[in-house]
């Protein structure tokens, strides 16, 4: 540690260690068994450090608070304090915590005008701006050793990831580290739901996009939600759709058609949009390249015209895993991305859904994003 730093590192300071991440210092353990001072604090990391999953405003800047999942689920999860000790301090920095959506446009503005009369990226003397909150799986590696890597992004095709959480600090959810819950909706066991009781008010609009026949639909209808619209691309799956729901406006067309399509404003706004994009490119069984490969992948990234266009207060996803993985992973980190630049958080975990009723043992990948 530089001369000087020793004495200004305090409680409630924010320190830059030599691996390149930072915390927050929470107590310090002043123990006799220890031949130098040790300190505990929140991590934080750089945000260009993960991959993709968010888009740095603030560039070299911006950080992001880690939690840890607790037993391999985002539910109960908590900060860890890291461990490190003086020799481990590069540099004292000073980090700002945004927690509301006027702090962070007012701060923005500030930074974006400061840049443009610097010429470095970042330099010592910087404040860092802190936005995000990830609940994440880390490894198990001693804290002051080296930092703990996150394993549902960096090891995930070796070790599924049970559970993820994305929140902003600023966001309506900033506090609910439990998920999305609506004091609506009443639930009832993991095999059995009662219907959502509306108390007076007007049901919850349901959109399903990429619909199939309507699973997800059907589902949404026994839980007390008006079925608005849906679409699909394929002929069979939307007249069978509207058989299964006739009340409901059905569309068949592409997802982007449907994102282009000259509708009335608010029209097709609704409460929560379903989507379950095609899987077949990011499913394991998917062994040689198909002719509607592109075509599939494109149905992703068709999802930010489509939230810009429905406005949900929340979104839910059903994939496959893979999607997560490998070669797949940057379609993932693109739809996150999206989701968050229109001010989303949100949780996503992979699920077996024979414990739920299915009768097949089947993982599968579920997100639900809420703003």
């Amino acid at each position: 540690m530089p001369d000087g730093l020793e004495a200004l590192i305090t409680v409630g300071g924010t320190v830059e260690l030599n691996d390149g991440s930072f915390i927050r210092v929470r107590r310090f353990d002043q123990s006799k068994t220890r031949h130098v001072e040790t300190f505990f604090g929140e991590s934080f990391r750089r945000v260009s450090e993960l991959p993709g999953l968010l888009l740095a405003v603030y560039g070299q800047n911006e950080l992001i608070l880690i939690r840890e999942a607790s037993q391999g689920s985002a539910l109960n999860a908590g900060s860890w304090l890291r461990e490190a000790n003086r020799k481990d301090v590069k540099r004292i920095r000073q980090v700002i915590v945004i927690e509301s959506r006027e702090m962070d446009s007012h701060l923005l503005s500030q930074y974006h005008a400061h840049r443009d009369r610097s010429d470095s990226e970042h330099c010592a003397g910087e404040i860092l701006f802190c936005r995000w909150t990830l609940v994440a799986e880390v490894n198990k590696t001693r804290l002051c050793e080296k930092k703990r890597d996150i394993l549902s992004f960096q090891d995930g095709s070796k070790s599924l990831p049970k559970a993820l959480l994305l929140y902003s600090n600023s966001g309506i959810y900033q506090k609910q580290t439990t998920g999305i819950k609506d004091h609506n909706c009443i639930e009832d066991g993991p095999r059995r739901s009662k219907r959502l009781q509306s108390r007076g008010k007007k049901q919850y609009k349901f959109a399903d996009a990429f619909c199939g026949a309507g699973g997800a639909s059907r589902g949404a209808h026994e839980a007390g939600f008006q079925i608005h619209w849906a679409f699909d691309k394929d002929l069979e799956a939307t007249e069978a759709y509207r058989a299964n729901f006739p009340e409901a406006t059905t569309y068949k067309m592409e997802a982007s058609a449907f994102v282009a399509e000259n509708t009335q404003e608010g029209l097709l706004n609704v409460d929560v949009l379903h989507i379950s994009p095609p899987c077949q490119p990011f499913s394991p069984a998917h062994t040689t390249p198909g002719t509607n490969d592109k075509a599939n992948i494109a149905c992703l990234y068709a999802v930010a015209g489509l939230v810009k266009k429905v406005g949900p207060r929340v979104l839910t996803m059903e994939n496959v895993p893979p999607l997560m993985m490998g070669k797949n992973q940057k379609h993932f980190a693109a739809l996150v991305v999206s989701l968050t630049n229109s001010g989303y958080n949100m949780r996503w975990a992979v699920l077996k859904c024979v414990e739920y009723g299915l009768p097949q043992n089947r993982d599968r990948l579920f997100l639900i994003a809420a703003r």
